[in-house]
């Protein structure tokens, strides 16, 4: 027998115990924090349970996370327009929907409401804002103050939260600052005839009654006359 600790003999119905190969399994698993978890499993299924039954809660999280679609990032509008921010989420539960606008200058909040639970639109915007079930916004007359960063947050009961974000930009076209021109132009246009119009009867008014005057006051003179005298106080 070779030196070193002696070899137990084998009982009845014993064999020669084989090391069996280990297999090693890696999983990630989704339970908010994103940890790598790695685990043995060494051909017992008992001991995958755990790691198991981690990888499905974290799966079913990420199928009731919160997801929000938003087709357009950029939006343009022109002043007066009407301006629909599209918009919709997913998520489990009653969710907490939120818009804000932040720009260069400021920051305020827009709306913030829960489906059928309240519903509240800041004094700003009272009476230019319409929400909609799928979380959209449609803007109401637009003013050069409203482009800036509109961003859309959504949170469900357990806390968890996600943003999007598109931006509105509104411009003040030239050509109706041109209309507003040709308008006052054509106003002031149309008072011009108006006082020359004017001008014009107050002058004839104005001969009848210098002609009538002169009849009450020369009655001896005669149509002619009073003709001949017209002519002569014309100009010279």
């Amino acid at each position: 027998m070779p030196e070193g600790r002696a070899k137990r003999p084998r009982g009845q119905g014993e064999t020669e115990a084989q090391d069996e190969p280990t297999e090693t399994f890696c999983t990630r698993g989704i339970n908010g924090s994103g940890f790598l978890m790695l685990f043995q499993w060494d051909r017992n299924p008992d001991r995958a349970v755990l790691p198991l039954a981690a990888l499905c809660m974290g799966v079913i999280r990420l199928a009731h996370a919160v997801t929000i679609s938003m087709p357009e990032k950029s939006l343009m509008a022109s002043v007066e327009d009407d301006v629909l921010f599209p918009a919709e989420y997913s998520c489990s539960g009653t969710p907490t929907v939120q818009w804000t606008f932040m720009s260069a200058k400021e920051r305020r909040g827009v709306a913030v409401w829960q489906p059928g639970v309240y519903h509240n639109v800041s004094e700003e915007y009272m009476d230019r804002l319409l929400t909609h079930v799928n979380g959209s916004i449609t803007l109401l007359r637009v003013r050069l103050a409203d482009s800036g960063y509109y961003v859309l947050s959504v949170t469900d009961p357990s806390g968890s939260s996600k943003d999007a974000a598109m931006v509105l930009t509104v411009t003040e076209l030239l050509y109706e600052d041109l209309q507003y021109l040709c308008g006052f132009v054509a106003v002031l246009g149309f008072l011009a005839g108006v006082l020359m119009l004017s001008m014009w009867l107050l002058n004839k008014f104005y001969k009848r009654v210098k002609r009538w005057w002169r009849q009450q006051t020369l009655p001896e003179h005669t149509e002619m006359e009073l003709d001949h005298l017209e002519h002569d106080e014309g100009p010279q």
